[in-house]
């Protein structure tokens, strides 16, 4: 219990020195950018959880005794890999046996052309001895109908060939099927057989997920109907991450809860870091309402302690004179009068300083953030980089020093076009910037 209540005291003594440092090291070294007003449209934030794009029970198509199942759960897939392999020397037995009654059907049918050849020359010979009357009728029947009997049995013959040949095929794609992959590329979240396991046909395998791209699934208040399309930009924010995801709208399922009065949307993201998993808690900023201004910040300018969002905002004002005695005075000859020195040093002289102003943050969008706060006006120089310090320091202005800075402004434009990918790098969510 006493070491718990050092830290605590610990805790403002640090607070103390970091205080006592800017105070005597002089002005905190900041970078600053504008605060740009926009045309946005009102936002609602809405939960959600992440589903996969395809999910698929992977099943057999023959049915067979497992003999090899080289994947495991959490295996990452690629497409048309082996998830699963039966045992198929039945199969290639009779695929052997097939491949000697083709042989054998090839053997029948050289001997039915041979005799089909020798009873057609038979027929044009007895044709033209009938036709010139050196035939007898029962002669010309005989042999036209051991002419007819020879074709129709080739015909018979190759025709069972086919059917030799078709039955071997599809013995062919059996055997192929025994080798059981995956429909496409994806994690595999579940087992449903294990090797000596005897499988049906359509027996489950796996169960597989693709998460190359995810959907977030939230219900909407159906007011959002006339302003939510697909393609929309749509910011996504993952709790358990503490990361904000630039997505679009994917689907407006038209079909209200009855109920709760809620519509589905979902929004896709890309997900190249493999950072998001299926069933995880998201929040989504859905447009719910018409484009108005609203001013807009990157969201480095965002400091957050506990509840408390703040911007720091930069401010000059007129440093203060302090008259002192000089230890020798020059002549009064020289020097001008007193009222005179004071306004020219206030004029000379102004202190840059960050105020904090309070604010509230009415959407997030692919540009940075909307906020509302007292006194804020477009154009006003907010600290993006060194705001991290101010945190430690008593509530109230900091004296600052400008530098030259590394971050960009906030895009001038509302979010990429409708025709735009999503993007999967994820961005701070405001307030996640404890630098």
């Amino acid at each position: 219990m006493l070491s718990k209540y050092r830290i605590y005291l610990a805790l403002p003594l640090v607070a103390l020195a970091t205080t006592a440092r800017a105070q005597f090291g002089g002005p905190v070294a900041v970078e600053v950018a504008p605060i740009v007003q926009q045309r946005l449209p009102k936002v609602i934030n809405v939960v959600g959880t992440i589903r996969p794009a395809r999910r698929s029970l992977v099943g057999n198509e023959v049915p067979g005794l497992v003999e090899r199942l080289p994947v495991r759960q959490g295996d990452l897939l690629q497409p048309r890999q082996i998830i699963c392999q039966l045992d198929k020397t039945r199969l290639e037995l009779q695929q052997q046996q097939l491949v000697a009654q083709i042989a054998a059907q090839d053997a029948v049918i050289e001997e039915l052309e041979a005799a089909t050849a020798s009873a057609t020359a038979d027929k044009k010979r007895i044709d033209r001895l009938f036709e010139n009357g050196a035939a007898m009728e029962k002669e010309y029947r005989d042999i036209t109908t051991a002419y007819t009997t020879a074709v129709r049995r080739l015909a018979a013959a190759r025709f069972r060939r086919e059917a030799l040949q078709a039955e071997a095929g599809q013995l062919a794609d059996q055997v192929a099927k025994t080798s059981i992959k995956s429909p496409f590329g994806g994690y595999v979240v579940a087992l449903h057989t294990e090797v000596g396991q005897w499988l049906a046909q359509g027996s489950p395998v796996v169960e597989m997920l693709d998460l190359s791209t995810v959907l977030v699934r939230v219900d909407a208040p159906s007011a959002v109907l006339p302003y939510a399309r697909e393609q929309q930009p749509c910011a996504v924010t993952v709790d358990a991450l503490d990361r904000a995801f630039n997505g679009r709208i994917k689907h407006v399922i038209r079909q209200v809860d009855e109920l709760a009065r809620t519509v589905p949307i979902e929004i896709e993201l890309a997900n190249d870091q493999q950072m998001l998993a299926a069933g995880m808690f998201a929040r989504a900023d859905v447009p719910a309402g018409p484009t108005t201004d609203r001013l807009l910040v990157s969201r480095d300018a965002i400091a957050q302690q506990g509840e408390v969002r703040m911007v720091y905002v930069i401010r000059t004002r007129p440093a203060e004179v302090h008259n002192t005695q000089p230890q020798s005075p020059p002549s009064k000859a020289n020097q001008p009068p007193a009222e005179t020195r004071a306004i020219s040093t206030q004029s000379n002289q102004e202190i840059t300083e960050a105020v904090p102003v309070l604010v509230r943050l009415v959407g997030e969008y692919e540009g940075g953030v909307a906020i509302e706060g007292e006194g804020l006006t477009p154009g006003d120089r907010v600290v993006v980089r060194g705001n991290e310090q101010f945190l430690l320091m008593p509530p109230g202005p900091v004296p600052v020093v400008v530098r030259p800075t590394s971050t960009p402004a906030v895009a001038r434009a509302s979010g990429p076009a409708v025709g735009d990918p999503p993007t999967s790098q994820p961005t701070s969510a405001p307030g996640d910037d404890r630098k």
